[in-house]
């Protein structure tokens, strides 16, 4: 126990709920809650449900079953309908019920983790293999310098989710997993037997910090990731799956080391695409294939950041996008929605803008209005501005636009593609993640992951993407108007997604 109380600070915080917080274990008298500066407030558990200390693994439980038991199968599983071959209902999400081991065993706050608690877990905290007492696991060490240990049985470990898998399949549910190669999230059969490691919902963390510079002096690489969906009129039309999709176009955008040009100083970007020998995202019979090599780069821009603004050379921008170009695959080049300066720039993003300043005006295309500006906290902890504009686009200080198929450079000047019968490929993209290196250290910033935005599509046909803590639930029409109810037929605005009514 010496050992143990070694690894974690002996400070302790009481707060009105029904279980005291602390920063780390204060003592062996386990369990107690464990507040990492989550921005969620979600304090985690020290030690597992059946555990005594942080480094025993504790029961294993099939989900939404109560009792530890000698074998993990269906014949055993209470929750199978054998007869049917199918898994009982008993909700998509057990947090809280009683079919939640956590809540059942240690009762109060504590209940299972859902799976966006996990995903905050593993974003936020820098994750460490490490032995504990001569147990393997991981450490996990939050923002404000507090740990949790997770422990491994037999080399790997697996922790259950109180969610149900997102699909009609009802005989998974989300996990959290580790093993040598890391520590993830992932789905397993409700069946087998996982370990449980509880949570107790807390308040937002307001300690935050203001965003100022993505070009910070101390920063080594600021890299963003973005991938390709294909469009509900694309998967309808070949009746798609999962299984029939290769892999998605996935986009890398580094930005590290400066240039001068015309008297300015210039971040140099990189972009870089990843093939993983497929196409782009089409169904494998299809064969469709590109004639590019397995992954890329083209560094032909530089980015400049005053004022709340991103620039960039105009000349360079046009190069990028010109015909013979790769990007010009991307990109509409018959127009250029950017401002332009009287110094040869463009004006990239423009984070000034206030709800309801015209952010986008060419003539020919529609004008693009800001519909609303607020405050979002990101992964690392920073407030940044968000814009959410008329034709849905939303944008986040720092981080670029999160949902346009004209991606990360071109997301006011996609170009359409669509295949020989004129069905569409993409109509949308979505950020995945972006991380910086600060200080010799890696942080998450934003994370959203891309095959949840599959399975929601392909289950439900619908597509949301969670940007922030806020959401706001108001409809609009294109030009900024709100409205009380969706039009009878037309275009409009909700939850910063473009739909149409028919």
């Amino acid at each position: 126990m010496k050992k143990l109380l070694t690894l974690f600070a002996l400070v302790t915080l009481t707060a009105n709920a029904q279980e005291d917080i602390h920063l780390s274990c204060p003592d062996g008298n386990h369990p107690h809650a464990i507040n990492l500066g989550l921005p969620s407030g979600t304090l985690w558990a020290c030690c597992n449900v059946g555990a005594s200390m942080p480094e025993e693994y504790g029961g294993s439980y099939a989900w939404g079953e109560t009792e530890e038991k000698s074998a993990y199968d269906w014949s055993t599983y209470i929750h199978y309908d054998i007869s049917n071959y199918t898994c009982n209902d008993i909700g998509s999400d057990i947090s809280g019920t009683d079919y939640d081991v956590a809540h059942v065993k240690w009762g109060g706050s504590w209940h299972m983790p859902s799976l966006e608690q996990i995903k905050e877990l593993l974003n936020i905290c820098t994750c460490q293999p490490t032995v504990m007492n001569g147990v393997n696991g991981e450490l996990l060490t939050g923002f404000n310098g507090n740990i949790i240990f997770l422990p491994c049985a037999e080399g790997k470990g697996y922790y259950w989710s109180s969610e149900q898998y997102k699909s009609k399949r009802s005989d998974l549910a989300y996990d959290l997993w580790i093993d040598r190669s890391g520590i993830g999230w992932n789905l397993k059969t409700r069946c087998e037997g996982c370990g449980v490691r509880q949570v107790i919902n807390g308040t937002n963390n307001n300690d935050h910090e203001a965003y100022h510079s993505v070009f910070d002096d101390s920063l080594e690489w600021h890299h963003a990731g973005i991938s390709k969906l294909p469009s509900i009129e694309y998967l309808r039309k070949y009746n798609l799956t999962e299984e029939d999709l290769c892999s998605q176009f996935y986009d890398q955008y580094n930005l590290w080391g400066t240039k001068e040009k015309n008297g300015k100083t210039y971040h140099n970007l990189f972009i870089y695409r990843n093939r993983d020998e497929c196409g782009v995202f089409l169904p494998r019979e299809l064969g469709y294939m590109l004639d590019y090599p397995h992954g890329f780069t083209d560094l032909q821009l530089g980015l400049r950041e005053e004022d709340g603004r991103i620039y960039m050379d105009k000349e360079e921008y046009l190069t990028l996008i010109s015909d013979g170009s790769y990007w010009h695959n991307i990109a509409d080049d018959t127009y250029i929605p950017y401002p332009e300066t009287s110094d040869g720039e463009l004006v990239l993003y423009d984070f000034t803008k206030q709800a309801g300043d015209v952010y986008c005006s060419v003539e020919g295309h529609e004008t693009i209005y800001v519909l609303e500006t607020d405050s979002v906290v990101t992964l690392d902890n920073m407030i940044r501005k968000r814009l959410t504009l008329s034709n849905g686009y939303v944008l986040i200080e720092g981080i670029g636009c999160v949902n346009s198929p004209g991606l990360y450079l071109y997301y006011l000047n996609p170009r359409d593609i669509v295949s020989d019968d004129n069905v569409p490929y993409f109509d949308y993209s979505l950020m995945t993640a972006v991380l910086i290196r600060k200080n010799g250290k890696t942080i998450n910033v934003f994370s959203q992951p891309f095959w949840d935005m599959v399975h929601d599509v392909l289950a439900d046909g619908i597509r949301e993407v969670t940007v922030g803590e806020k959401a706001d639930n108001n409809m609009y029409l294109p030009d900024g108007r709100r409205i009380a109810e969706k039009p009878q037929k037309g275009i409009y605005i909700h939850k910063g997604k473009k739909r149409v009514a028919k």
